[in-house]
């Protein structure tokens, strides 16, 4: 085995990633001390190994050295350094992301070898904000070195009569001007195009999806509410006496 992921902890979070890179098509190998969970996984036909990551030879077992990527899900700092340490040891090229509880230990799992750092109560709380902002948001993707600075998912739809309704996308160029991305329009069909063509046409109840700042968004969502321009009103025609 090779190129796979390795998985320390079958707990809440670990129990999520791993679902999650199944429905991906990664393939994991998970390292747990728990009995009744490596029994759990081998009815489930997952790939695992029982022991405790934070010795060497277990991560071995796991065939590390061969691994793509680590993710560290354990909810104790101290073996998430030590296994973040041992790992790196075995693998350099290794991708480690290790989770981490407290703000202060971001820098000593940096310093260990993690290339990532996540911590789960940061996210919920993000999450929830965001939320509490716009309950239509997809999502948000933070911007590294700008605290509290996110780029948004966001989802709109498209009322009867509003400014992009009846133009392509290459049509208007509201999308260049507030800087945002249109990843993916939902037509009012229910059929999910990523990436439209330029030629694609916006029709009523069709719903956006895209990516920018709070900001620009924000003026998007105010746009759309908008109706769209009245056409020019013709001159009256002449009437001959």
């Amino acid at each position: 085995m090779k190129n796979h992921i390795v998985v320390c902890g079958y707990g809440r979070i670990g129990r999520r990633v791993v679902a999650d890179l199944k429905h991906n098509g990664e393939t994991s190998v998970v390292i747990e001390k728990d009995p009744a969970k490596i029994e759990a996984l081998k009815a489930q036909f997952a790939p695992c190994v029982e022991g405790d990551a934070i010795d060497a030879s277990v991560l071995s077992q796991a065939k590390i050295e061969a691994a793509s990527s680590l993710v560290v899900a354990l909810p104790d700092h101290a073996a998430c350094m030590l296994v973040t340490l041992l790992a790196r040891k075995a693998n350099p090229g290794l991708r480690i992301i290790a989770r981490c509880d407290a703000d202060i230990d971001h820098q000593a799992l940096r310093a260990a070898g993690a290339d990532q750092v996540v911590s789960p109560l940061e996210m919920v709380a993000e999450r929830m904000a965001l939320s509490a902002i716009d309950p239509n948001a997809l999502g948000y993707v933070r911007i590294e070195g700008q605290a509290g600075q996110w780029l948004r998912v966001d989802q709109m739809a498209l009322p009867e009569g509003c400014v992009l309704t009846n133009h392509s996308v290459s049509d208007n160029p509201v999308f260049a001007e507030l800087d945002l991305l249109l990843v993916g329009l939902r037509k009012a069909s229910g059929q999910m195009l990523f990436k439209p063509r330029s030629s694609e046409r916006f029709e009523a109840r069709d719903t956006l999806i895209v990516v920018g700042s709070s900001v620009n968004l924000g003026a998007l969502k105010q746009m759309l509410k908008q109706g769209a321009p009245a056409p020019a009103a013709r001159p009256a025609s002449k009437t001959r006496g």
